[in-house]
């Protein structure tokens, strides 16, 4: 559907003020389409300030009456996400910042200027290609996690068969010392995917030796080694194998540090469950390391900022983004495009600008925020991404904003929100305004509509203080919308 840009214009005398209001509660009241409605309101007369204000406050107000009125078919129009900005859940992590396998051989590739702007915490790899890539790796600054099975491989041969463990062993000192040589200091991640029949074609019992082996081999040659795992792929916390495995290496004395797991079906509930088991247990551990996320099918802008939103709610230690593709392409896990941005790139760095206090937040069907209080900007940061083709617009609610000093007191809000088109994985060059407005602030709330044009987008929202000129609503884009 084509909308045009939306005016209000002063009104030249206050009977037609009057009436015009009315005219809007009516359309309002019988489902007439706001934006027809508000077409007709082209009046010329600048003069009465006052009264225009108080036009667009009642605009509002029918609009939020509109996205919340029962039975009037108004969820076909938005769902909503709610921000909270009296709970502080702590500093914001980026623990969703890691990649698998995401630089060249040597680690020259992608160049600083398509990997220093993303503050990346941690590298997925193997020894062998992190040794050649120490040099770029330190200076990066970012945390390594080598998995051991690949250097071992995959192929026919697996630690144990016919009771034959002195290779898995060796194999596993030389991974401490190679690590120790190239002063590396890593996560040693055992073996990847042992619930997959590509990585491991023996019983579980065999499996389970070869994790009690290798942490009492590795933690035996450094001590203060960091062991992670067991990096399942469609095992969850709740199903008997992910329980029943814990309670095996509390009963054996091989808790890993971290436990992994990859693609987590709900993110949030499965963290709390695995925490909440082990704490129940008495199994110590040191966190929770999500190391392959967004499924190929999520490989898109705004599945991506739908993640990233989820892994900071859950409050994960790490998580890497998963590869699909040639490992060999160095493209960061496919987010750049030739060696350029593509819209996943740009989430990435809208979420590394997320600078402050992660503030409590709710998703809605589809969409899902991570929003934080950024006190030295003076600014309240937001990054939105949906996952799921749902074709509605999404409001975002802001409740308790007097919680927070800057926004204090404030009885009008400014509000920018940045498209980050996914661009079927192609090249992206910015992030275009999509809508810049002025919200009032009601009981410490406002709230503003996403004109989400694609499910694949993405969204980047500021809210400052200021009770600067009402502005015009820019739902740009929307007029090339179908």
């Amino acid at each position: 559907m084509r909308c045009a840009v939306i005016e209000v214009m002063t009104l030249s005398r206050h009977n037609a003020c009057t009436a015009s209001a009315l005219v809007i509660i009516g359309m309002a009241a019988g489902l007439v389409a706001e934006h027809h409605a508000l077409e007709g309101l082209r009046l010329e007369n600048r003069g009465l300030r006052a009264q225009s204000e108080q036009l667009t406050r009642l605009c509002a107000d029918i609009r939020a009456a509109r996205l919340q009125a029962p039975g009037m078919g108004i969820t076909n129009l938005a769902e909503a996400v709610v921000v909270d900005c009296a709970v502080d859940c702590g500093a914001v992590s980026h623990c969703g910042s890691g990649f698998l396998f995401g630089f060249s051989e040597d680690g020259l590739e992608p160049p600083d200027r398509a990997v220093v702007p993303l503050k990346i915490r941690l590298h997925r790899t193997r020894l062998s290609l992190a040794k050649a890539q120490a040099g770029r790796m330190k200076s990066l600054g970012f945390g390594l996690q080598v998995v051991v099975s690949d250097d071992w491989g995959y192929g026919q041969a697996h630690p144990g068969d016919n009771g034959d463990w002195a290779g898995w062993e060796t194999h596993l000192r030389h991974q401490v010392n190679g690590a120790r040589e190239a002063g590396l200091q890593v996560q040693y991640d055992i073996w990847n995917e042992p619930d997959n029949g590509v990585f491991w074609r023996r019983t579980p019992e065999q499996f389970l030796e070869t994790w009690r082996r290798a942490c009492h081999v590795i933690r035996a040659a450094e001590p203060s080694a960091v062991i992670v795992g067991p990096s399942w792929s469609n095992v969850h916390p709740g199903q008997p194998r992910f329980d029943d495995f814990l309670c095996y290496c509390k009963t054996n004395g091989v808790v890993p540090d971290y436990v992994t797991w990859h693609f987590p079906n709900e993110t949030v509930a499965e963290v709390r469950y695995c925490r909440e088991f082990c704490a129940r247990l008495g199994i110590g551990i040191k966190g929770i390391i999500l190391n392959e996320y967004c499924l190929k099918q999520d490989q898109y802008a705004g599945a991506t900022a739908w993640h990233l939103a989820q892994l900071e709610r859950a409050r994960v230690d790490g998580a890497c983004h998963a590869i699909w593709g040639d490992e060999r392409n160095h493209n960061l896990d496919g987010i750049l495009a030739g060696g350029a941005p593509g819209g996943q790139w740009w989430v990435y760095r809208a979420y590394a600008e997320l600078g402050g206090r992660l503030l409590g937040s709710t998703p809605s069907a589809s969409a899902d925020i991570a929003a934080v209080a950024d006190t030295k900007a003076g600014k309240l940061r937001m990054l939105l991404g949906r996952r799921g083709n749902i074709g509605l617009h999404v409001e975002v609610r802001l409740e308790h904003l007097d919680a927070l000093a800057f926004l204090a007191k404030q009885e009008k809000v400014q509000v920018q929100v940045e498209r980050i088109p996914d661009n079927d994985g192609a090249e992206v060059t910015g992030r275009p305004i999509a809508l810049r407005q002025t919200a009032s602030v009601v009981d410490g709330r406002a709230s503003f509509v996403i004109p989400w044009l694609s499910p694949r987008d993405a969204y980047a929202a500021e809210i400052s203080p200021g009770d600067g000129l009402d502005r015009r609503v820019e739902a740009l884009g929307i007029a090339n919308s179908q």
